[in-house]
C-alpha cells in the first residue's frame, strides 16, 4: 500500500512541475528552449543558446529609444542580448547580437527571419541601416527611414 501512495505523490509532483513550466512559458516572458525540447544534450543546448557578453548591446545603444512612424509612437528597447519593438498595441521581441557597429536581430516572436543592420549615433540620435534584406517585413518598417531619440538609458 505504501509504494502505491509514494508513486502517486511522485506522479502528482511531476504533474505540478509540468504545469508550472507551462505557466511560466505562457506568461509572455522570453523562454529559451530547454535541452530536452531541442533534442540536444545539456552542454550542447547551453553552448548553442547562451549568448556571450562580447556580443551584448554596448552601453551607448542600450536602453529605450523612440520615434514616430506614420503618426504612431514606436519604442525600441535594446538590452544585453534582447530587443523589444512596441508600435501601438503591437509588440515584437527577440534576440540581438552586436559586433562593432553591426547589430543582428533574430529569434523574433513574430517571424523566423534574421535582420542584419548597422547602427550609428549622431547628435544623440540612433540610426539603423539595413545591410541585408530583412525577411521580417514589420521590422524594417519601424527601424529604417528615420532616427530614434533616447528615452532612457
Amino acid at each position: 500500500m505504501r509504494p502505491l501512495f509514494l508513486a502517486s505523490v511522485v506522479g502528482a509532483c511531476l504533474l505540478l512541475a509540468s504545469c508550472a513550466s507551462q505557466v511560466v512559458e505562457s506568461s509572455g516572458a522570453a523562454v529559451l528552449p530547454s535541452a530536452a525540447s531541442t533534442n540536444r544534450r545539456p552542454s550542447e543546448a547551453a553552448s548553442a543558446s547562451a549568448p556571450s557578453s562580447a556580443d551584448a548591446a554596448p552601453a551607448e545603444i542600450a536602453g529605450t529609444w523612440r520615434r514616430n512612424v506614420q503618426g504612431e509612437v514606436v519604442l525600441l528597447t535594446l538590452q544585453d542580448h534582447g530587443y523589444r519593438i512596441q508600435r501601438g498595441g503591437d509588440v515584437g521581441s527577440g534576440r540581438i547580437s552586436v559586433d562593432g557597429d553591426r547589430i543582428t536581430f533574430s529569434h523574433s516572436n513574430l517571424c523566423d527571419g534574421v535582420g542584419v543592420y548597422t547602427w550609428a549615433i549622431e547628435d544623440d540620435r540612433l540610426r539603423l541601416t539595413e545591410i541585408e534584406e530583412d525577411p521580417c517585413s514589420g521590422r524594417p518598417d519601424v527601424l529604417l527611414l528615420g532616427t530614434f531619440g533616447r528615452v532612457e538609458p
